[in-house]
C-alpha cells in the first residue's frame, strides 16, 4: 500500500474521534495491510468478488487476498474460520447465525453481502414418488454436512409445516448433530451439489434444499424435479470473520475494514456492468461484462441470468447488519432446535467496531 493511499484511508477511518480507534490505527500506520484468505461459494453470487480477483483489483486497490472456493457451502466454511483456515467467509446467513450464536469465541459476524433471501429450492429424483414437500415428514434428507444451510433449512422447513418432533429430550446443550430426529426428520452428510443429485437420482435420500438457479440444470436434465421452494425472513449471505490474530488486535481490524470498503466497489461495478451498454470491436452490440461473465463462469443462459438478477438484491454498504433481521432470524432458528443457546443475542454476533448496526 503506497503512503498516500495509507494516510488517506486512515483519515477517512478517524472521522468518529474515538480516542481508542485513533491509537489503532496509529500503530499499523506504517504497517503493511496483512493478506487475508475468503471463503466463497462456486456460485453466482460470488461474482463480483471472482471479477475483481481476476481482474488484479483488490490489489491494485491495496487489499492483498486470496479467494478460496469452497465446494461444501456453509457448513465448511465455518469450520475452516474456527480452525483459523480462513480469515473471512461469505456464509448463508442461517449457517453463520447458528455457528456464532452457538459459539460466539472463533467467529463473529462483520457485515452482510447479499440483501435479498435466498430462495431454496426442494429437489427430489425424477421418478420420486414425492410430488410435494407434505409427504418428506419423517423422511430422509440430503445435506452437505451439520450445520451447512442445506441442514438448518430443512429445519426450518420442518417447523414452517409443524411436523411433529419424534423425540422429547431437547436439552439446551444439545450439539447440532442431535437434531437428527428432533423435527421427524433424518438426514444423510453428501458434502456437495453433485453428491446430493446423485443420491436423490437414486432414491437413496427423499429431497435435498439447494439454491434454486444453481440445481436449475439438473432439472432440465430430467436428473431431479422440484417439489416446492422454502424462503426465509433474513438475507441470503453474511459474512464472517475469525477472531484469534484478526478481530482481535488493531491490524487485523484494520485489514477487514479495508477489504470491505474494497468490496463494496467491487459490488456497485459488478450491478452496474449488469445493463452498462457495450460494443465489440466492430463497434457492435456486445453483451454487458457482468452478464457476459454470469453466463461464462456459470453456463447460464441469459434469460436466466437475467431471471436471476431480477431477484438478486446487494447492499448499499456491506458492513451493514439489521438488527431487527438478525434478531428474529436468532428467534426462529432457536425454535428450530438449530441454536442450542439461549442466552445469545445479536450483541454477542456481530463486531460492532467493525460492522455498522442499522
Amino acid at each position: 500500500m503506497i503512503e498516500k493511499d495509507r494516510v488517506a484511508y486512515t483519515t477517512q477511518r478517524l472521522h468518529d474521534g474515538k480516542k481508542a480507534e485513533i491509537q489503532a490505527v496509529l500503530a499499523v500506520n506504517n504497517k503493511d495491510i496483512m493478506k487475508l484468505r475468503i471463503g466463497v461459494v462456486p456460485e453466482h453470487f460470488s461474482s463480483p468478488v471472482f471479477i475483481y480477483d481476476q481482474q488484479g483489483k483488490f490489489q491494485a486497490r491495496g487489499v492483498d487476498v486470496e479467494v478460496v472456493i469452497c465446494e461444501a457451502g456453509t457448513g465448511d466454511m465455518v469450520k475452516r474460520l474456527q480452525q483459523g483456515d480462513l480469515d473471512l467467509a461469505f456464509c448463508v446467513t442461517e449457517g453463520l447465525t447458528t455457528a456464532v450464536a452457538n459459539d460466539p469465541r472463533p467467529i463473529r459476524m462483520v457485515g452482510t453481502y447479499v440483501t435479498s433471501p435466498l430462495c431454496w429450492s426442494v429437489s427430489t429424483g425424477f421418478h420420486s414418488a414425492h410430488q410435494g414437500l407434505d409427504t418428506l415428514r419423517n423422511g430422509t434428507i440430503g445435506i452437505s454436512r451439520f450445520g451447512s444451510g442445506s441442514h438448518i433449512m430443512a429445519l426450518y422447513m420442518a417447523d414452517q409445516h409443524q411436523w411433529p418432533k419424534t423425540r422429547s429430550d431437547e436439552t439446551t446443550g444439545a450439539d447440532i448433530e442431535d437434531t437428527q430426529e428432533r423435527q421427524g426428520l433424518q438426514f444423510r452428510v453428501l458434502h456437495n451439489l453433485p453428491g446430493l443429485a446423485q443420491a436423490a437420482e437414486k432414491g437413496e435420500v427423499d429431497a435435498f434444499l439447494w439454491e434454486v438457479f444453481t440445481t436449475k440444470h439438473l432439472y432440465k436434465s430430467q436428473q431431479l424435479r422440484p417439489i416446492g421452494q422454502v424462503v426465509p425472513p433474513w438475507s441470503s449471505f453474511t459474512i464472517g470473520a475469525r477472531v484469534h490474530q484478526l478481530l482481535d488486535n488493531p491490524e487485523g481490524q484494520l485489514a477487514v475494514r479495508r477489504f470491505l470498503e474494497v468490496l463494496n466497489e467491487a459490488v456497485q461495478e459488478f450491478l452496474a456492468g449488469m445493463t452498462q451498454e457495450t460494443k465489440d470491436n466492430n463497434g457492435s452490440e456486445a453483451l454487458p461484462p457482468s452478464l457476459r461473465f454470469l453466463m461464462e463462469r456459470f453456463h447460464y443462459s441469459q434469460a436466466d441470468a437475467l431471471a436471476w438478477f431480477k431477484t438478486v438484491r446487494y447492499p448499499s454498504d456491506v458492513r451493514d447488519i439489521s438488527r431487527q433481521e438478525l434478531g428474529q432470524c436468532i428467534r426462529i432458528l432457536r425454535n428450530t432446535g438449530a441454536i442450542h443457546n439461549p442466552d445469545q443475542t445479536e450483541d454477542h454476533l456481530v463486531d460492532s467496531q467493525v460492522a455498522h448496526w442499522i
